[in-house]
């Protein structure tokens, strides 16, 4: 059964979420395919997301992995705070989309451990915030790190293109 309904962040845009159907491997609205992503283990090549999403607002989270989902791109989140380092490196995303302000751990700080992490440290990725002031005041040679800004609110068609961009051109076009 499928319903529509309004998004918060944006209620014009109308999104289709499958109601309590659960699949062989997962249920859809859930926003990670482990409970434990530090107990997982590596994700196989053919099943690991090329995004990967860090929010504290699980809204977003799940507006976000719908609608890179609807358009066929592979996408999953993890958890925010001092698990999200471990997540990202298990999943080996080819692009990552994180959240400023979050509790615990925010992104800018999530940000300098990717970038310290040898493993990971040229991973691509967009800054989605509501407070783009605290980026660049913080981290105001973030563009050059192979990172982009992407404004809370922002537009669905923006952050389609963005994400598409990235991904084929393997970092910030």
């Amino acid at each position: 059964m499928l319903q529509v309904y309004p998004t918060p962040l944006c209620p014009s845009l109308r999104v289709r979420r499958a109601a309590a159907v659960r699949t062989s491997s997962r249920q859809r609205w859930l926003p990670s395919l482990h409970p434990d992503p530090e107990r997982a283990g590596p994700v196989p090549h053919a099943m690991a997301p090329q995004v990967i999403i860090v929010d504290d607002e699980p809204h977003v989270v799940q507006l976000v992995l719908d609608l890179l989902q609807d358009e066929g791109i592979v996408a999953d989140s993890c958890p925010y705070g001092h698990r999200a380092h471990t997540c990202i490196r298990t999943k080996q995303p080819r692009l990552a989309i994180l959240d400023i302000q979050m509790p615990d751990v925010d992104g800018i700080e999530l940000f300098r451990r990717l970038r310290a992490d040898p493993e990971i440290g040229s991973l691509p990725v967009i800054f989605l915030t509501a407070n783009a002031h605290l980026l660049s005041k913080r981290l105001p040679d973030y563009a050059t790190q192979n990172a982009v800004l992407l404004a809370k609110p922002f537009g669905v068609e923006g952050l389609l293109d963005l994400v598409s961009r990235m991904l084929s051109q393997g970092g910030v076009p």
